[in-house]
């Protein structure tokens, strides 16, 4: 009787354990931007914020259709960028793309 109470707990326990990787997996991958993404916005913003200094509306409209057009949010952008600011090789590949 005690060793199929025993199995139970152990199967309990491999099912918590599954869904927490699988949630941190889904998680770490989540925040996971291509380089390449990150240029094309990067460039799209900056080209766009020159281009409209004086107009603050449609800047910040834009800049808003920029972030859906290549399904990304503000957010996760502005942390990949700190990120990869963290490792200099990558920063430094960022700007010679």
């Amino acid at each position: 009787m005690k060793r199929k109470y025993f199995l139970k707990q152990v199967k309990e326990s491999r099912c918590i354990l599954f869904f927490v990787l699988a949630f941190l997996f889904v998680n770490c991958q989540k925040n996971k931007i291509d380089d390449d993404l990150l240029v094309r916005v990067y460039v799209e913003n900056i080209v766009f914020e020159e281009s409209h200094q004086q107009n603050t509306i449609e800047y910040t409209k834009q800049k808003e259709e920029i972030f859906k057009r290549n399904n990304i949010s503000q957010k996760d952008f502005e942390e990949a960028m700190m990120k990869m600011k963290d490792d200099k090789n990558r920063w430094d590949a960022f700007f010679k793309k």
